[in-house]
């Protein structure tokens, strides 16, 4: 502190001693409101005269959450409330707005770098997606619950119920009064992963697993039920290949659309937006009394049961896409998938394609069932095959040259269907744009630009 002597002169002051901090009242009514607030206030030891504040000179929100934090129900109400406050400005004013995106960039900069927010992700993708991992790992305190549809539960974490709820939830196992955690409690997963101790949110045994197939291994040698067998993600890979969707399953087949689309799930009931890009299509002669040929399920609720009961018939025992490759060669010969699959189907089809696009003249050989169409722009169609009930917008198509049939297939289902007899007539055995040429000519079609 600073003190003025009889000259005006300024000098430090020696007085040393420290006023006493403002007292509490616990009985202390809002100025404004006139309520008491329905909290016990701290002893003021715990605070530096600096740093203690009279709750009665308190912003009117600031003291509402002092009193509603003690009630779940008030607080929820209150979060409510501030929720609805903060959107009305989000909305209303481009400021607000704008320094929202910025400090969501920057938060999202630091947190992305972080090992503790990474790995609350991947415990979080793993309990979502792979149900050995839910349903017989060790887990140590808690033990996850997974809903198809966002469930209410009052986080003990959050101190609230959480609003709007949440599919993945950690429900506890047994009592620990150090932490007042009762049994049958929840957490969220946010609360349920420490950030700054993800370790000792993992399984017991796990705890320096950092990766799936860390996972998945330490599973196998420790001899976890299910893990084996649950092989969900890797069908979802299979079909993306269209000679995998065209093995003979048994009571659905694969469905796969290149642009997600929101579909009902018949077993669920639950219209899935995510992983929308490949469903499950009730097989005609599957169908019950009285269901639609349309039925579909979600990739989850197909893969759910037995391994022996999802795999193709005459697949049951595969459990890697190069031993279903070897199974397909087996069982359908020298013709198979598999075989063209290995001499490299991809480059046939992409050579193709280029043929057609770049050399007008290779359009008007004489191609065998299809013909094919090329434009510049893209052109509206509907694959027989593939999307027959939707509409695509492709550069190249191919249309059945039966007139009686209005049939048109993309690129790709034109490939996996003729795979025997792709080439035009006349051109099996051509394999490069330079044999074409030379054929062309042999053929006596030297009218041709090429």
């Amino acid at each position: 502190m600073l003190r003025q002597d009889s000259e005006g002169h300024t000098t430090p002051s020696t007085n040393t001693s420290v006023s006493s901090p403002r007292s509490f009242s616990t009985t202390a009514v809002h100025p404004r409101t006139g309520k008491l607030p329905s909290i016990t206030l701290m002893s003021t030891r715990n605070f530096s005269h600096s740093s203690a504040k009279d709750l009665t000179k308190a912003s009117p929100k600031l003291w509402e959450y002092h009193r509603v934090k003690g009630d779940p129900e008030a607080l929820r109400e209150y979060y409510d409330r501030k929720a609805e406050r903060m959107k009305k400005r989000y909305d209303e004013n481009p400021d607000v707005r704008e320094r929202t995106k910025i400090y969501s960039r920057r938060r999202w900069d630091v947190t992305r770098t972080n090992e503790g927010f990474r790995m609350a992700m991947r415990i979080g993708a793993w309990v979502r997606t792979h149900a050995w991992v839910r349903e017989h790992l060790p887990w140590k305190t808690h033990h996850p619950l997974l809903y198809d549809e966002p469930v209410e539960y009052y986080c003990i974490g959050c101190k609230y119920v959480r609003r709007g709820g949440l599919n993945l939830w950690w429900q506890a196992k047994r009592d620990v009064p150090e932490t007042g955690t009762d049994a049958g409690s929840y957490l969220c997963h946010g609360c349920y992963v420490p950030k700054d101790n993800w370790r000792a949110a993992m399984p017991q045994g796990y705890e320096d697993v950092n990766t799936y197939d860390e996972m998945k291994a330490r599973g196998k040698r420790l001899g976890v039920t299910g893990v084996a067998e649950h092989m969900a993600v890797n069908i979802q890979s299979w079909c993306l290949r269209p000679w995998v969707r065209d093995l003979p399953w048994k009571t659905y087949r694969p469905v796969y659309f290149e642009n997600p689309a929101q579909f009902e799930c018949a077993t669920c009931d639950y219209a899935r937006i995510r992983s929308a890009k490949l469903r499950w299509r009730k097989i005609a002669e599957n169908q019950g009394a009285g269901q639609s040929t349309e039925t579909h399920i979600c990739h989850n609720c197909y893969t759910s049961p037995d391994w022996t009961e999802i795999m193709p018939e005459g697949y049951e025992d595969v459990r890697k896409y190069r031993d279903l490759l070897a199974r397909d060669t087996q069982i359908r010969g020298p013709d198979s998938a598999g075989k063209h699959m290995t001499n490299n189907l991809r480059r046939v089809r992409d050579n193709i394609r280029h043929w057609l696009q770049r050399h007008p003249w290779v359009r008007q050989l004489p191609w065998k069932t299809y013909q094919p169409l090329c434009s510049k722009d893209t052109a509206l169609f509907r694959c027989s095959k593939c999307s027959p009930a939707r509409y695509r917008s492709l550069k190249m198509w191919w249309r059945l040259r039966d007139d009686t049939r209005d049939e048109t297939l993309c690129h790709s289902c034109y490939i996996e269907a003729h795979r025997t007899s792709l080439m035009p007539e006349g051109y099996e055995d051509v394999e490069t744009y330079k044999d074409l040429v030379v054929r062309k000519k042999q053929l006596d079609n030297q009218g041709c630009k090429h």
